[in-house]
């Protein structure tokens, strides 16, 4: 196979900008090394060193107002309380938003699963985290061991726990 000169410079010109991008990559993560070094010679831990700095990692961005989650994270404030996915639905569509239940249920399933802002006290029903999370530590400090066995109150314990 004849490859072109003009081919080879191009080729060139790719595998050297694909150089630098990976070099600066390479100094942005050296960048986090040295300040994950500073916190451990300081004592301290981190929770987590994120890979590119500024950006958030993936799931963790702000809740959009007009997205479907945002839209049941507001109603579910004004509620005060959780509330089934249909209801929740039903509420959007009256505020002539329309949004798909798979969509809806999605997203907010996403939330659940990676423990940000949504919970899921019972069967398609979504709560948010900020009514529990007081529990859970008030739970904690009082030494109420979990029944699961894996180091953390499920929110009926933590919600027996309390006084």
């Amino acid at each position: 196979m004849l490859v072109g000169m003009a081919d080879l410079v191009e080729m060139i010109r790719e595998k050297q900008a694909r150089f630098q991008e990976l070099a600066e990559e390479m100094a942005v993560l050296r960048k986090e090394l040295e300040a994950a070094r500073a916190l451990l010679s300081e004592g301290q831990t981190p929770r987590r060193v994120v890979r590119h700095a500024g950006r958030r990692p993936k799931g963790q961005e702000p809740i959009k107002p007009d997205s479907s989650a945002g839209l049941a994270l507001k109603i579910l404030r004004e509620r005060g309380r959780p509330m089934h996915a249909n209801a929740i639905l039903q509420r959007i569509r009256e505020q002539n938003h329309e949004v798909n239940k798979g969509t809806l249920i999605g997203q907010l399933t996403r939330y659940v699963n990676q423990r940000i802002v949504f919970n899921r006290p019972e069967p398609n029903t979504f709560g948010l985290l900020e009514w529990v999370m007081p529990n859970i530590v008030i739970a904690r400090q009082e030494g109420v061991k979990p029944e699961n066995g894996k180091g953390a109150l499920t929110e009926p314990e933590a919600l027996s726990a309390r006084p």
